[in-house]
Formats: C-alpha cells, structure tokens, sequence
C-alpha cells in the first residue's frame, strides 16, 4: 500500500467578508481584548473617510490611540522604528492595517518591534525563516487591493535601505488575526490596478497549484480563486463600481493568499521579483507577463498538473476536447486570452508582453539589454526551490526574451 505524503496546512485567520464588514472590527476587538489600536493607512484611504467606519464599530471603551499615513511605497526599517516607539508612546496595544502590501508589511513589521521588545525597535534580527517562534499582538488587516493576499500569509518584506536590500520575514506567528474584505475599500481602485493585482492572485493561485509544495488542502483554495478570478475580474475592470465583483474578487485573492502561503510559489515570481527590482515594473504586471511562460516552461514536469487548470481557466468541456497532451499549452494560452481581454478593457494599458509596458512617465523600463542582468540575478531568489523544473541562467534568459518580445516557448 502507498503511504501518502506528509503535508501540513495552516490558517487560523478570522474573516469579516461582505459589506458593513469594516464596522464588525470592533466586535473582533472586543473578543481579544483590546481597545486601542493604532490604525496604519494611507493619505488616500484616510481621505476617503473609510477609516470612520472603523471607529463606528467599535465598543465603548475603545478608541484608536494613533492613525498615521505616512508610510512609503516601499515598506522600510526607519519606518518600522518609527511607527513602533510611536505606538509605545500612545500606549496601543493592538494594530489594524487598511492597504496595500506596503502597509500590510508595515503593520507586520511593527508587530514584531512591539511584541518582542526589540532593542532600538530594531527586528532585522527576526529576519529569515521561522525567526518569530511567539505570538504577536493583535493584528487585524483591511485589503485595498484583491491581490497580494497579504492578510492570509506569513510572509513581510521591509527594506533596508542602508544596506541596499530587503530583508524576508517569514513566519506563522505573522499570519494577522483577522482579514476584513470589505467592498467598499476595493471600489475606488482604477481599471489598469484592479487589472494587474488581480493577475498577481491568479499567479499565486496557479503556481501554489503546480509548484513542489501543494498539497490536497491548498489545491482547493487555489482551484477556486482561480475559478472566481476568471468570473469576476473582468467585471471588477469594466465596471468598478460593481460591488459583488469586487467581493468576489476579494475573497479570491485571500483564498490565492492562503494557498500559496502554504504550497509556496515558483518562477513566476522569481523573475518577476528581479524585474520589479531592476527595471522598477509593478509586481502585478510582472506576473501578467510571465504565467503563461512559466506554465508552458514548466510543462515537461508538472505537464498534468498544469494541464487540470484549463477547467477552472476554461471550462470542463475545453478540457476533456482537448488531447492531453495539449492541455498545459491550452492552459497557458487560456491565460494569454485573459490578459488581452484586460488589455482591451483598460485601453491598451495592461501589457501583455514587457516591450508592451510603459511606466508613468511613458518610459519602457523593460529593454532588451536589461535581459541578462535580470536572468543573472534571478536564479539566487528563494523562490525558485520551488519550482518543479530546474532554471539555468540561460533558462531564464530564454523565457525573459520570449516574454519581452510575447511570443510562446514553443
């Protein structure tokens, strides 16, 4: 008899999903035991009035000891510092996170200063794998964007900018306490940005589904955020206002979230962090680029895996037409249709392929003479130990080239 494989699976984050869900933190307060919280967010949400719906939820008793917004794009340690002696200052004793990444990594960043007692508010000691072996204060996240999945992993990155570099955390002691998805913080969000973070939660749900450490519970989270993704992403691009599109998408980007934090992601990312990097490209639009290369490249090895994605991409009946053999390649292009349907709903702007893809200014960021240095640089990010099938420099190289140009691998 085959013994079937060991795995482990963790989330044990609370979720408030649906609208009003901002009003019901108050409750998860009340439950933990806390009463003032410092509130991290940005000039734009803060302005939107958002945050009041927060303070309406809470309990008497309650107030929020500090709100501040003044947090980079690009979460750093002088931040961490500084926002932590604050939240000592005003005597908090719990946070909540309403944004993006950054704000998200923050939060997580200020968690560890607080709770851990930090000399000098400093947690690059906490860096790397499994570095926080204790619970943390509370720490509840509000989401503006459907597609990091930041609320549902256990993963920070912050920058050290003395030294150049980023800093991982990883941990699941960094898992937040409770995720509230709330529509309502998600509908402002512009056509191109709904576009590319959604397309980094179908990466995170793809690759958590055929990267080496998936397991049965994982795939059933990734199976059905990519299946709401392809329903509803269009819709939350064409018509933001729409605000079951933007729960769905919410919550599909927290289940891509809780897959991947436990199944781990692959060369997707491993490229697409090295263009961020180096040619300053947002995350999510690197992702757009990149999934179909990454199913096609890595069809030789996790070809039936890759394969079973064109149900959830397409339908049941593409599937069981199409021969086998011919379905990670139906699968990637399935993908490929996807991001030309978003291009056409965002005007031209959701690039396809990185020769495509202009920055603010106009500028094309990605040139071609940037390929090797970022194929050189690529094969030292962890996430490639992931990956089913090995990347070579020339590897990369090859598939950054198919990608700058968007022309298949095969």
């Amino acid at each position: 008899m085959k013994t079937s494989p060991y795995f482990e699976f963790q989330s044990k984050v609370r979720i408030f999903a649906g609208s009003n869900s901002l009003e019901k933190i108050g409750e998860d307060m009340e439950l933990r035991g806390v009463s003032r919280p410092m509130i991290l967010s940005s000039r734009t949400v803060a302005r939107s009035g958002l945050l009041g719906f927060i303070e309406k939820g809470y309990r008497p008793g309650m107030e929020t000891g500090v709100t501040d917004t003044d947090i980079p794009a690009d979460s750093d340690l002088e931040t961490v510092r500084r926002l932590a002696a604050l939240y000592t200052e005003k005597g908090c004793d719990c946070l909540i996170a309403v944004g993006g990444g950054s704000v998200i990594d923050t939060a997580k960043g200020v968690n560890i200063a607080v709770s851990l007692g930090c000399r000098g508010y400093d947690i690059t000691p906490y860096a790397g794998a499994g570095m926080v072996k204790e619970k943390l204060k509370p720490l509840t996240v509000v989401p503006t964007t459907s597609g990091s999945g930041s609320e549902a992993t256990i993963v920070a990155v912050i920058a050290d900018t003395a030294q150049s570099k980023k800093l991982l955390f990883t941990s699941p002691y960094l898992l937040p306490d409770t995720a509230v998805l709330d529509p309502r913080v998600t509908l402002s969000l512009p056509p191109l940005l709904t576009a590319q973070t959604g397309m980094d939660a179908l990466t995170h749900a793809c690759e958590a589904f055929f990267c080496l450490a998936r397991n049965p519970v994982s795939d059933a989270f990734a199976l059905e955020a990519i299946r709401t993704i392809v329903r509803y992403l269009p819709t939350a691009v064409a018509e933001p206002s729409d605000e079951e599109a933007r729960l769905q998408m919410a919550i599909a980007s927290n289940l891509a979230g809780t897959a991947f934090s436990n199944s781990m992601v692959g060369m997707v990312h491993t490229l697409g962090h090295t263009v961020g990097a180096i040619a300053h490209v947002p995350h999510g639009a690197c992702m757009a680029v990149l999934l179909p290369y990454a199913m096609e490249y890595n069809a030789r090895k996790a070809g039936e895996r890759i394969g079973a994605l064109l149900t959830v991409l397409e339908n049941e009946k593409a599937f069981l037409s199409t021969p086998k053999e011919k379905r990670p390649q139906a699968a990637a292009n399935a993908v490929r249709r996807l991001n030309e349907k978003l291009k056409t709903l965002t005007q031209g702007a959701h690039a396809v392929c990185f020769k495509e893809y202009r920055n603010k200014n106009g500028e094309m960021p990605v040139t071609r003479d940037l390929l090797p240095r970022i194929a050189n640089e690529a094969v030292n990010d962890g996430s490639i130990f992931y990956n089913p099938e090995e990347l070579s420099r020339s590897d990369a190289l090859r598939v950054l080239e198919a990608a700058y140009e968007g022309v298949s691998l095969n």
